[in-house]
């Protein structure tokens, strides 16, 4: 029993936390409980008790209730946030009803938010408000973009709604386009649906075309659905095509794949870049034997020769990258492509190599690839022509690509 209570042997004693205090109640089986205020004089005086019926208990007890709900209404600012955070579009209806002033801040601040974190019923209810989806927010960052900025918060429904009511599907974070960020993300219903609502799927930036861009970010996901899109895979960027550029870098996954569904796709097979070179002749220079297979497989000219008018093996001798793939150049002599072919009025690939392999500190490659043409005929000898001499001098060093 409370140590308070007047009638310790008749009572259960119980406590209501209310508004973060307790508060002793006393209920006896009697009709009529005696209890002593709290506030009142110390205990175990006599004075000052007061008694209550049940029914005023009850009713103080119903004003304490009172008291509690008044202290514990939230600021609707709160309650917003966390009808969002779940997408309670009609808790927010209903708390921007009864706080009509708060429509005008968060109206936009629900549809930038339901964007990033993938809120359709928030967005949607933005929408009908009057949010407008081209407005962007505060730090410059479209809605679309917002919709789409990580493969893990894009929701359909948000991006869809927002092609429906007509978003701008061009304008960028100043970074990536909307396409770009679907390619990025993976997300193939996102590309098809872009294109299919006007995005053209051969509009180039600085970072090239769609198809380059879907490359360089080793998106193949994406770049496959481009090529299903009808995007042009012969459209050159900085001075070549998508051909030249997958042999220069490895880090592309499925490269063969990759060429051999461009060449599906219609790509130029022999088209020559801004130094002359066909994607042969880069394969070549880049020591990708793969590569070489697959574009002679499909119709690639292996006689087709730079500028200067060197063949591929006058291609390879002066690759600083090819000549560390030996085996690339076993397999073009394999093949019947000629070492002896010259170049201008003097230079052959084998006097190119003689001169590699006399001038290079470190000849140890080129001496490996001397042995391979020697394995077909070459002979390394000096030439005593001075004209050539002449031609040559300052020629001795590889040349990068």
């Amino acid at each position: 029993p409370h140590s308070r209570c007047s009638s310790r042997a008749h009572c259960h004693c119980v406590s209501a936390i209310i508004i973060g205090h307790s508060f002793p109640i006393c209920i006896v089986k009697s009709t009529m409980a005696a209890i002593e205020p709290t506030s009142e004089l110390g205990a175990g005086t006599a004075e000052g008790r007061e008694t209550f019926t049940m029914e005023e208990l009850d009713r103080r007890m119903k004003s304490l209730l009172e008291v509690q709900k008044q202290l514990a209404v939230r600021d609707p600012r709160e309650e917003i946030g966390t009808a969002i955070l779940l997408d309670r579009a009609h808790k927010v209806q209903q708390i921007l009803e009864a706080h009509p002033e708060l429509s005008a801040d968060y109206t936009p601040k629900m549809l930038f938010s339901s964007a990033l974190s993938g809120k359709p019923n928030i967005l949607k209810l933005a929408i009908s408000m009057g949010a407008d989806i081209n407005t962007p927010a505060k730090d410059g960052m479209p809605t679309l973009v917002a919709a789409c900025r990580t493969r893990s918060t894009t929701n359909p429904e948000i991006w869809a709604a927002l092609l429906e009511h007509g978003v701008d599907l061009t304008v960028g974070d100043g970074h990536f386009s909307p396409l770009q960020k679907a390619i990025n993300n993976e997300d193939p219903d996102l590309i098809k649906a872009l294109i299919a609502h006007g995005v053209d799927p051969n509009q180039a930036d600085d970072k090239g075309t769609p198809l380059y861009f879907s490359l360089h970010m080793n998106c193949i996901t994406s770049f496959n659905t481009l090529l299903e899109c009808k995007a042009d895979p012969n459209i050159p960027h900085r001075g070549q095509t998508l051909l030249h550029y997958i042999p220069q870098h490895r880090e592309i996954k499925e490269g063969v794949a990759v060429t051999e569904a461009l060449l599906a796709a219609g790509a130029s097979i022999d088209a020559p870049d801004r130094k002359g070179l066909t994607p042969f002749l880069v394969a070549v220079s880049y020591g990708r034997l793969d590569l070489m297979k697959t574009l002679t497989s499909r119709g690639a000219s292996m006689s087709s020769v730079d500028s200067s008018g060197g063949n591929a093996a006058w291609v390879f001798v002066n690759s600083a990258v090819g000549i560390h793939h030996p085996e690339c150049i076993k397999w073009l002599l394999e093949q019947g492509v000629e070492i002896n072919q010259k170049v201008g009025k003097y230079e052959t690939p084998v006097s190119r190599l003689q001169k590699f392999v006399a001038g290079v500190t470190d000849s140890d490659v080129y001496t490996t690839v001397a042995s391979i043409f020697k394995e077909f005929g070459a002979r390394f000898e000096d030439d005593n022509d001075e004209d050539a001499d002449d031609d040559t001098s300052g020629k001795g060093e590889a040349t990068e690509q």
